[in-house]
């Protein structure tokens, strides 16, 4: 093969994997919020980007109450998380959020891991009360992988 036709092979070979290698592929992820999802919604993403399902439980004597559920492309790199939170009153809120990278791959439904009843030796002050801003505090026995007490207070303005 002639010096030059060698130099034409690689310089065509170098700009084919050049152009294959700049190819942003993509892949379909379900995209829903609030509520409730449905299979049927679906939103193309750069496969740079992960699909995600988020979830959020509030339950009551282990009654659900309220769900919240979101599904989509994530705008920035996806990071799981999930954790519970005992809220007093026998109430408990849950929380996860998953990533992943595969065509439809956050079809299917998702749930929140329920939390351990197991107690862990931590003992938190716990005052939930959906009337008032203020109650007495009762020490709660924090299960599983609770390990923080945190404060908050919040008013509902509907």
């Amino acid at each position: 093969m002639p010096p030059s036709s060698a130099l034409k092979s690689l310089l065509t070979s170098w700009v084919l994997t050049a152009l294959v290698s700049s190819i942003v592929e993509s892949y379909k992820c379900t995209s829903c919020s609030l509520y409730g999802c449905s299979a049927d919604m679906q939103r193309t993403c750069e496969t740079s980007k992960s699909c995600f399902v988020s979830k959020q439980e509030l339950r009551a004597s282990g009654m659900l109450l309220q769900h919240v559920e979101e599904k989509g492309c994530s705008s920035s790199k996806c990071v799981p998380r999930t954790f519970s939170a005992t809220l007093g009153d026998d109430q408990t809120f849950g929380y996860s959020h998953q990533c992943c990278e595969d065509e439809l791959c956050n079809q299917g439904d998702f749930q929140v891991p329920q939390k351990s009843s197991e107690p862990n030796g931590i003992k938190c002050p716990a005052c939930y009360n959906v009337y008032d801003i203020s109650c007495d505090p009762v020490l709660l026995d924090c299960t599983g992988t609770e390990t923080k007490c945190v404060e908050v207070i919040g008013i509902d303005q509907l």
